[in-house]
């Protein structure tokens, strides 16, 4: 068989868009550490299950009114799951 397959993205997340930065990030790193088992589906297409295998984060622009950075970029590293 084949062995599984590795993807790397990137994500935003902006608070000016509607989300919680801190909140989703920190909900991302918690599936990491658990190892749950997610369903990836990007513009439509179900990609599969998958498992965060790695989450790195870039904080940019000013804090806002100290409740965290208005930007979060995310670069995750997914692993194909069977």
């Amino acid at each position: 068989a084949p062995d599984l397959a590795n993807i790397k993205l990137s994500i935003t997340l902006r608070s000016d868009l509607g989300c919680s930065p801190i909140e989703e990030a920190e909900r991302l790193e918690s599936c990491m550490i658990d190892g749950e088992v997610l369903r990836l589906i990007i513009c439509g297409k179900n990609l599969g299950k998958w498992t965060i295998r790695k989450v790195d984060q870039t904080w940019r622009n000013a804090i806002r009114n100290d409740i965290g950075p208005m930007i979060i970029t995310l670069g995750l590293e997914l692993r194909e799951y069977i």
